[in-house]
């Protein structure tokens, strides 16, 4: 959904943008195996990930080859992991603990109104918003 979502974004913008299927296996192997992929197809200006860590298995390989990064090829990732940080790594945070907290009380919220017998949820549990995500601009970008 990630990928589709940034290619339509992409599009929109008037950015022409293919989108790469990493295979289902550990994270960072995946992105290393996928970013293979990628420069067979040829190099790209930049590459964007739908996770850090799938990035950072191709930040890794990436500086394997000598390519410079972002002169060369920039990245941007997804999550704001830990790793991300300590590869330098443009991310995108979605502040998953603010989330977490606006769930549980989102569904604290409806068993209350199901307890009270209500059909549907309150507005307020419905129209809780979540957290805008945010762009971390770091070295990769």
């Amino acid at each position: 959904q990630r990928a589709r979502a940034f290619a339509r974004e992409a599009d929109r913008a008037g950015v022409h943008c293919r989108v790469f299927e990493a295979p289902k296996i550990d994270a960072m192997a995946a992105g290393r195996e996928v970013f293979a992929e990628i420069l067979r197809a040829g190099l790209p200006s930049a590459v964007a990930f739908a996770s850090d860590n799938l990035a950072a298995g191709a930040v890794l390989c990436a500086r394997n080859l000598g390519i410079a990064i972002p002169e060369q090829l920039a990245f941007l990732a997804f999550g704001d992991q830990p790793v991300a940080a300590q590869l330098d790594l443009s991310t995108v945070s979605v502040a998953p603990y603010e989330i977490g907290a606006i769930c549980g009380q989102r569904l604290l919220t409806m068993l209350g109104d199901r307890e009270a017998g209500a059909d549907t949820p309150s507005q307020n549990a419905a129209n809780a918003l979540l957290p805008s995500p945010k762009l971390v601009q770091r070295g990769s970008t």
